[in-house]
């Protein structure tokens, strides 16, 4: 029963690692390969014995809860993510965005978030100041030689052009709401 606990709390914060993008799956990924190696032990050590159908599928539980850990990789966790963040934390946003609209001087380029947890980095980029074309974006992952995922908010309610996001390449993935959409951009 020690090791179905510890399984299932092991699985859980694999989960909260992977669904917040965690460089602490680094070392934990050493602990997920033990898990795997004794979740296999386990397995082999309760078919050998020839116990009940009931033991040997309780000690198949921790094999089990190995594999939905490596499902997990293949999940689109990232695009779910920036779904549910999008539905709690539109409202924050926008307030944000009241404020930009509001202020004088225009902002432009990087600008600090009053919250850290509204973007990746705690930080938001204004592409476009101009109130009629105002263009705001939200990092999901921010990459510096790498693509990056943002959300972006767009006064005209179009999808963002790479002339836009002065960049080379955009693909948009999914438009969130009215205003908002979810892309990836090189």
């Amino acid at each position: 029963m020690f090791f179905i606990c510890f399984y299932a709390i092991g699985f859980l914060v694999w989960f909260c690692l992977l669904w917040f993008d965690s460089w602490w799956q680094l070392p934990f990924l050493a602990v997920g390969v033990a898990g795997v190696l004794f979740s296999l032990y386990l397995a082999y050590r309760s078919i050998r014995r020839e116990n009940g159908w009931k033991a040997r599928l309780f000690s198949l539980l921790p094999l089990g809860i190995v594999v939905l850990s490596i499902v997990l990789l293949f999940l689109p966790l990232t695009d779910w993510k920036v779904r549910v963040d999008h539905s709690l934390l539109t409202s924050q946003r926008m307030k944000f965005i009241d404020e930009i609209r509001t202020h004088n001087p225009p902002l432009s380029g990087a600008v600090k978030l009053p919250h850290w947890w509204l973007s990746e980095d705690g930080e938001a980029y204004v592409f476009n100041a101009e109130p009629e074309q105002l263009l705001v974006g939200f990092w999901v992952r921010r990459g510096m030689l790498s693509p990056s995922w943002i959300v972006v908010y767009t006064a005209q309610d179009t999808p963002p052009t790479a002339e836009d996001l002065h960049c080379g390449e955009v693909e948009v993935f999914s438009k969130l709401s009215p205003h908002w959409y979810y892309l990836f951009y090189d």
